[in-house]
């Protein structure tokens, strides 16, 4: 389908595993810079959740957007203009004085959609260049996110102990701003006449040159139809996963938002609150890499799928029980991380298996639309905690969230129990 070579499709993996890495470190600091907003800045949990749960909403809702630009431009103009759209974003808060509304706008809903333009066209590239092989693409590609998670952490822990807030600010945005090299390195993606066969096609037919200048409307038509793929919900295996990854998405919130505060709330040290996202991390990587080692059929990878969700949904509860022990904070992070790499590693195959490689821009879009507005009800879990003086009903909601969604998949994994 895509006009690109071999090698060339192996080498936007490795630009895709870059930008996610980058990208998930981005959203795994702010674990760490949570304590510092909260004890120098005075936010409560409520500011914070807002704060965490505006960029995944912002990123996750113009995801439609996004994916509508993808199917008309491509994929490099996105990753570039997103490269640029964060360093700003981080820049700015670095030269304000981080208060509330500064950090909710532009870390918040503008670094959002700096994120979307760059996260959605290099989960898209891994699903729609392999075929045989795709499975594996995923792996490596969304480890990145995984190897984001090991870094960012101690990283940013470090940037705030020797340049503070600002500082911190300045080189996040630095780092980011390299994003717009690594999008400039993509070769091109879509070749322009395919995608507008593919565009003006229905049901398998292309329009003439003839029949395009009788009807004026229809690239108009078409362009909307990238952007606005409600269509796609006429499939019910599609409509299911779209209800379940929404009400699920949020199981990560809690982990990225939370946990290093937790920890030292619990009464664990400060200059250890890094370990646990960083031991998730590490075993998030091995999930992503060992489970797209060898291509799985579908019905399996829809189990594993489920199951990973179900089993990240224990742990958050046990993450409850095991507070007081730091070590089995850590080893229960570790298996949500494991349990939550393989969730992400089957996202994109799965996802594809049920609407096909050709409309994957205008799905991953949809999903990614309906997953932030779901993001919409998270900061609830800041509230929780703001009302209660713990931790407990905050992951306690997340866990219930998770559990709900992956009985909505359930079906889906019945129709598919056939391909073992």
């Amino acid at each position: 389908m895509k006009s690109v070579k071999a090698d060339e499709s192996w080498l936007v993996v490795l630009y895709s595993l870059a930008v996610h890495t980058v990208t998930a470190g981005f959203n795994a600091s702010f674990s760490i810079i949570v304590p510092e907003l909260v004890s120098r800045r005075n936010f409560s949990r409520l500011a914070v959740a807002s704060v965490v749960t505006t960029l995944t909403v912002s990123w996750r809702i113009m995801g439609f957007f996004t994916g509508g630009v993808c199917a008309l431009c491509g994929y490099r103009i996105p990753i570039m203009a997103g490269g640029i759209v964060s360093c700003v974003a981080c820049t700015i808060v670095g030269f304000s004085n981080q208060d509330v509304i500064t950090v909710f706008f532009f870390l918040g809903i503008v670094s959002g959609l700096g994120r979307s333009l760059m996260y959605l066209p290099t989960f898209l590239a891994a699903n729609t260049y392999f075929k045989s092989k795709r499975q594996l693409a995923n792996g490596i590609v969304m480890s990145g996110s995984a190897v984001g998670m090991v870094v960012f952490p101690p990283l940013v822990a470090w940037l705030l102990e020797n340049f503070g807030l600002q500082g911190t600010f300045f080189v996040l945005g630095g780092i980011m701003l390299n994003i717009t090299v690594l999008g400039a390195l993509f070769p091109p993606l879509e070749d322009a006449v395919e995608m507008e066969a593919l565009l003006s096609s229905k049901n398998g037919t292309v329009q003439s040159e003839e029949e395009e200048k009788a009807k004026p409307c229809e690239r108009i038509k078409r362009t909307a139809l990238a952007f606005f793929a409600f269509d796609l919900f006429t499939n019910w295996k599609f409509a299911a996963f779209v209800a379940s990854t929404s009400v699920v998405g949020a199981i990560g919130y809690p982990v990225a938002a939370f946990v290093a505060d937790f920890v030292q709330y619990v009464g664990h040290p400060r200059n250890t609150s890094w370990i646990p996202i960083t031991v998730s991390g590490v075993t998030n990587s091995v999930a992503r890499l060992a489970i797209g080692i060898h291509d799985k059929p579908i019905g399996l990878v829809s189990v594993l799928f489920v199951a990973g969700i179900f089993v990240d949904s224990a742990c958050l509860i046990l993450l409850i029980v095991v507070q007081s022990f730091f070590w089995l904070i850590c080893a229960d992070m570790g298996v949500f991380g494991l349990m939550h790499g393989i969730v992400s590693c089957l996202h994109g195959p799965l996802l594809t298996e049920i609407v096909s490689v050709k409309e994957m821009e205008r799905a991953a879009g949809m999903v990614s639309f309906f997953f932030g507005i779901f993001m919409l009800f998270s900061p609830v879990q800041g509230t929780l905690f703001d009302l209660t003086g713990e931790y407990t009903w905050t992951f306690l909601f997340s866990a219930i969230r998770a559990l709900v969604g992956g009985l909505i998949l359930l079906p889906v994994v019945v129709s598919f129990s056939r391909c073992f």
